[in-house]
């Protein structure tokens, strides 16, 4: 029986199939990852002749060497580098789809959500996130991943976060945010005697007497402190900078000894192992910043990721309205 050339694949579209085999893609992503073969087939649950087979065939087919071969392990080319980064979207959209299928024909949706959030803030909403998905979303595995704001953004673009937790100024070009709320920063000192001499009938300490205040900040490279003098300029006002740290609790520690003054938030004051610190917050006006949720519109969120964005927003609100957090919905 001859083949129906109208309901048969063009050529074009059948061998397109087959390259993007993904298991072939796994495979890549594997040894990207070890540097190794042999790594990657044991990950795999393969042998290492397949594996080394399947990339030689996909190199055949693709044209292009994907791996470098070196006495030790291997790693990719610059060629490679392309292929891993289309594999890994490729990987993440077709798991969202199978995700979104099977959340459709269950009653809830399933998953893996992978969720950063940067080191200020994980204290305050790992656990209350945690707990919130556990209990409505039985069927979705949330994964936490603690770093810096900068690597959260990279980690969105590269698809390997779902969701990441950013401050305004430091979500990158792309990523779309969604704010949330309005972050307070506050000043922090060694006891209420250290904070006296500053503060109004209010309890609060206006800008502008910061200039008389020896502060410990973190580099001018960091966020919060272009954050920081970016309204003091603004305000024309100059800050005397006595130490500059890149290190949240350490920042804390000095402060606690005696060394200065430090401009933080009550989330990342309250991390673990923080000494107690006497605070105010700043007014006339105000240091604050936006603290949103992000993610890639270029990886459409899958139902999983979906549900759990909308239940960190409302955990990060209903936080702002306690005395947990320094901060207002938006």
């Amino acid at each position: 029986m001859s083949e129906d050339p109208e309901n048969s694949p063009p050529r074009e579209i059948a061998g397109f199939r087959a390259i993007l085999d993904l298991r072939d893609l796994h495979c890549v992503i594997a040894i990207a990852h070890w540097g190794s073969f042999m790594r990657a087939a044991r990950t795999l649950n393969m042998t290492q002749p397949s594996v080394s087979a399947r990339v030689r065939q996909l190199e055949d087919r693709l044209g292009v060497p994907i791996f470098e071969r070196q006495p030790r392990g291997v790693r990719l080319t610059s060629e490679g580098k392309i292929f891993v980064a289309g594999a890994r979207e490729v990987l993440t959209r077709a798991n969202t789809l199978m995700d979104d299928m099977v959340s459709i024909a269950g009653s809830t949706p399933t998953g893996l959500v992978r969720i950063g959030l940067p080191m200020s803030l994980t204290k305050l909403l790992t656990i209350p996130i945690l707990d919130r998905c556990r209990k409505e979303l039985p069927g979705v595995k949330v994964r936490i991943v603690e770093s810096l704001s900068g690597y959260i953004s990279n980690w969105l673009i590269d698809g390997q976060l779902d969701l990441g937790v950013l401050f305004g100024q430091e979500s990158a070009p792309g990523l779309i945010s969604r704010p949330v709320v309005e972050e307070y920063l506050l000043v922090a000192a060694s006891g209420r005697d250290a904070l006296e001499p500053f503060l109004q009938s209010d309890g609060t300490i206006p800008f502008a007497r910061l200039a008389e205040m020896d502060l410990i900040l973190p580099s001018p490279q960091h966020g919060l402190r272009d954050l920081i003098e970016r309204q003091a300029q603004t305000e024309d006002i100059k800050l005397r900078v006595a130490l500059e740290i890149d290190a949240f609790g350490e920042i804390q520690r000095l402060v606690a000894r005696g060394d200065g003054f430090a401009l933080l938030s009550s989330a990342a004051l309250g991390a673990a192992d923080a000494p107690v610190l006497a605070t105010a917050r700043v007014t006339q006006p105000p240091i604050s910043r936006t603290v949103g949720v992000a993610y890639d519109p270029n990886r459409p969120l899958g139902r999983a990721a979906r549900e759990v964005m909308l239940r960190l927003e409302d955990e990060m609100r209903r936080l702002a309205s306690t005395n947990e957090w320094e901060a207002a919905s938006i």
